[in-house]
């Protein structure tokens, strides 16, 4: 009897869970990203049942009743989305994937990855900045061949023009030099050492679907050049079925550019294709003889393959190459060749190649991921007087693991860095080649005693080729003390050993530049605190309020120092500063949105200093500056944007202290069908340099080139369309 009783309680129970008992693991991920988003709203429509995604992503229900049920998956700033499923599941140990794309609505409110952990923008603790779709939209408008326009919108972000007659260009994050900001794409540092100058000028915005900056010391997170910051380009991903975007632009500036993007995705296998045009003929807008933008001619082709092998592993492979040829220099030269009365010309040909590998898979409720990349970079520059280029290959490999333990989640890893530049017309003086690696631990908590604070700790170990160990750690957090006001802080230090291109304010002085040697390596320390406001005055009208304050200070900084040891002429020696540098400000966000108008109102205040010399601040380093965007949809009508900047005073090397000045641009653009119109105008007031101070001065014959400090080349108008099917 007792067997007989225990059987069918054995059998009852059986029954029972197999008529409401199921099991569901899912783990939820970013379209766009394919990176997990936490936060994420599940719920079995017609039960009490659900939850929310954890850190990664991750979400096990149980108890669910056997039959079809549907379930919803919400999140802020994602397009909602229903699935059906039938109960019992022929796996139900294997988690399912779910993929869900963002409305493209609230940039606020998506999901960043820059700090290797995934958060909501809102939730992160660190400080971070993000281009979304509608601002790369924006841009393209405006540049559709680079992205360097992206930044002109943001505060404690300058695009520095080094070059008057060749348009390269510096991205400084909070007046400090461009050399100190690491670029990265996907996570993957591409864009250094002998590419820096073009890096921006040659990067097309149209793959993207955003871009994340984190300004301040962030060597801990990603190594060596970011003592500034980071910037992360972030990939489009493959969304289901077929889709392509053409691209065609001209500009009044004699420039013509087009671009493709197509993506593919069916299964497990996706595709994305980015290939992009541009050529521009010489164009002397001031008139002073010699070109403000070069002429040139840049192609790039770029496809990424993705395959789910599971929905525990996923891979991606990419390869990228973008080919340059450009001209620039004394008008008449270009147009019939260099002579003795007219022999400035200055001729630059490059060729950036690269590889990227990634492979993510979940072991355990242990993710685990490995990445490698391999770069080349080609460049070959002759100018009037002297003839400089090499080869540049670089690698990257990171085998990295996460886990949630309770409170913590849990972030380790190990990569290893080479670059080795060989110079292909070396001077019978010295030979400047060299060859760098370096090795890396890190580690990274992330943890959450109560749900209103996070505390993230993080620290590296890197050993550097010549230069020995180098230990970088930060602390971050943030405090959410109610859901309209947040407050941030962050402290860390970074590190960058010395290269022949350590310093980028001016890439004519790789002419004249002598080996490094007897350099130390540049430390870092800084820290930044900010808080957020947020709040709705109505259904249509809402208001966020960011200030920040920064401060970074950067020992044994490398500069340019005249030297005549290595040959008979004057050449430029990289060396130790005698004391430090640092950079100490505030920048102040507004954001408004009134239903179709959205504004964008920013303000940053920078006081950048040498602790030695007569005259301490640093130059082209603008005390002040001011930005206002604002976008109106007309709905039926279409879009107008109109874009307002200051630019304060700033020293020059000359001594000398320009005026402040504004810069007006407009944009329109309209969608019939599946085509969207633009046309914009840049530079509305037709402001230039050169109606202030000289450009160029000296002789025709052996002209001397001063400070870029304002637009170069006035009013330009462009127009163009897109296609999308």
């Amino acid at each position: 009897m007792r067997i007989c009783f225990a059987t069918i309680v054995s059998i009852v129970g059986i029954s029972t869970t197999a008529l409401g008992q199921n099991p569901l693991s899912i783990t939820v991920l970013d379209s766009s990203s394919n990176e997990p988003i936490p936060g994420v709203n599940v719920v079995v429509q017609g039960t009490t049942l659900g939850g929310v995604t954890d850190r990664m992503g991750r979400l096990s229900l149980a108890g669910i009743s056997t039959g079809s049920q549907t379930i919803t998956f919400s999140c802020v700033g994602y397009r909602s989305i229903e699935r059906g499923f039938d109960f019992p599941l022929a796996d139900p140990d294997t988690p399912v994937r779910i993929v869900m794309p963002e409305t493209g609505v609230d940039i606020g409110e998506v999901t960043v990855t820059s700090t290797r952990t995934s958060y909501h923008i809102d939730d992160a603790p660190v400080r971070i900045e993000v281009k979304g779709r509608e601002d790369i939209e924006e841009t393209m408008i405006d540049h559709p061949a680079n992205i360097s326009e992206l930044f002109l919108e943001s505060t404690g972000i300058d695009v520095v023009r080094t070059s008057p007659v060749s348009n390269f260009v510096s991205i400084r994050l909070q007046g400090l030099d461009g050399s100190y900001t690491q670029i990265l794409k996907d996570g993957f540092p591409l864009y250094g050492g002998l590419s820096s100058d073009l890096s921006a000028t040659q990067i097309p915005p149209l793959d993207l679907s955003r871009v994340e900056i984190i300004k301040g010391p962030s060597s801990s997170l990603y190594g060596a050049g970011a003592m500034a910051g980071i910037i992360n380009l972030v990939s489009k991903r493959p969304e289901e079925g077929r889709h392509v975007t053409l691209l065609l632009n001209g500009a009044s500036s004699r420039g013509a550019d087009g671009g493709m993007f197509y993506t593919d995705r069916s299964g497990r296998l996706g595709l994305t294709l980015l290939l992009q045009g541009d050529a521009t003929s010489a164009y002397d807008g001031d008139h002073t003889g010699f070109s403000d933008i070069p002429r040139q001619g840049v192609f790039t082709v770029s496809p990424t393959v993705f395959y789910d092998v599971n929905d525990k592993t996923n891979v991606m492979f990419g390869f990228s190459s973008t080919w340059g040829n450009q001209s620039s220099g004394d008008m008449i030269a270009l147009a019939d060749g260099a002579s003795s009365s007219h022999p400035y010309l200055d001729h630059t040909r490059s060729n950036r190649s690269s590889t990227r590998l990634s492979i993510s898979s979940v072991i355990d409720d242990v993710s685990i991921n490995f990445k490698n990349s391999f770069g080349y970079f080609f460049l070959d520059r002759s100018g009037m007087w002297a003839r400089f280029g090499g080869n540049q290959y670089s690698s990257f490999t990171e085998l990295s693991a996460q886990r949630q333990l309770g409170e913590h989640l849990l972030t380790g890893g190990m990569n290893l860095t080479t670059e080795r530049f060989i110079e292909s017309h070396p001077s019978p003086y010295y030979n400047r080649s060299y060859a760098l690696w370096i090795a890396g631990l890190f580690a990274q908590d992330d943890w959450q005693p109560v749900k209103p604070f996070t505390l993230e700790a993080g620290v590296r170990t890197d050993l550097v080729r010549d230069h020995g160990v180098q230990v970088v750690p930060r602390l971050s957090g943030i405090y959410r003390v109610s859901d309209m006001f947040t407050v941030r802080s962050s402290l860390g230090l970074g590190y960058q050993p010395p290269t022949l291109f350590s310093d980028q304010s001016d890439p004519d002085n790789v002419f004249l530049l002598i080996p490094v040697q007897n350099v130390s390596v540049e430390r870092s320390l800084g820290g930044e605190f900010d808080c957020t406001w947020k709040t709705s005055f109505s259904k249509t009208v809402s208001m966020v309020v960011n200030q920040a304050f920064f401060y970074t200070r950067i020992d044994d900084p490398i500069i340019p120092f005249t030297d005549i040891t290595f040959s008979p002429v004057s050449s430029i020696e990289l060396v130790n500063g005698p004391g430090y540098l640092y950079s100490e400000g505030a920048e102040t966000d507004v954001r408004l949105v009134m239903g179709d108008l959205e504004a964008f109102i920013g303000y940053t205040y920078t006081n950048a200093m040498y602790s030695f010399g007569s005259n301490r601040e640093l130059f082209l380093t603008p005390a002040h500056r001011f930005v206002t965007d604002v976008m109106f949809d007309a709905e039926e009508l279409g879009k107008v944007g109109l874009e307002l900047r200051y630019t304060g005073p700033q020293r020059l090397h000359t001594a000398s202290r320009p005026p402040g000045f504004w810069v007006v641009d407009c944009l329109f653009q309209t969608e019939i069908s599946r085509v969207t119109l633009f046309a914009g105008v840049e530079n509305l007031f037709d402001f230039k340099e050169a109606d202030h101070t000289p450009v160029v001065t000296g002789f025709v014959t052996s002209p001397i080139f001063n400070d870029v400090w304002g637009p170069l080349e006035g009013r330009i108008f462009n127009a163009g369309l897109k296609f999308q099917m």
